[in-house]
């Protein structure tokens, strides 16, 4: 078996230098370790709820940029709030004074920890809406701010209301 060259491998080197620097940059950065290990913090109640008021001003918000609608305010109706389903593992024994029955979440493991297993998500189904706006004279405007809002929401023509707002 032969050796190489010094020589040999010392122009490689020369002439590839770069090219092994970017490569060994590149193994250094995925070898160190960022951001902090351990459990992942799970979702605060506040992050992951719904917050109809935040919907709200959010319409209010693109509704008021539209041509001829001026100041907006807006008040949803739910018909049913947003819910998540997980899935479940449960099992049923008979007691004495009747059926005990226990369920628990299923979970699965993440590189973060365990994370509950969800089944489905539903948004939520909305009622009806009440917009009151400068623009809702011109009937060009009011059919806008019903279409945006019903397509928006999911809502039909009949359940969304569009006003003039009274002057101040």
């Amino acid at each position: 078996m032969r050796f190489l060259n010094k020589d040999a491998v010392f122009a490689f080197f020369g002439k590839y230098k770069f090219v092994l620097l970017i490569a060994l940059l590149g193994l250094i950065l995925v070898l160190i370790p960022f951001g902090t290990r351990g459990k992942r913090a799970e979702p605060t109640e506040s992050e992951t709820a719904f917050d109809l008021r935040e919907i709200e001003e959010r319409l209010e918000d693109i509704l008021s940029r539209g041509r001829g609608v001026g100041r907006v305010r807006i008040m949803l109706t739910l018909e049913k709030s947003p819910e998540t389903v997980y899935v479940t593992e449960g099992s049923a024994t008979r007691s004495e004074n009747g059926s005990d029955e226990k369920t628990e979440v299923s979970k699965i493991s993440s590189s973060g920890g365990e994370v509950p297993l969800v089944r489905e998500s539903r948004s939520p189904v909305y009622r009806g809406a009440l917009i009151l706006c400068d623009g809702a004279g011109d009937p060009r405007v009011r059919l806008w701010v019903i279409e945006a809002v019903g397509d928006l929401l999911g809502l039909s023509s009949d359940r969304i209301t569009v006003e003039r707002m009274a002057e101040e």
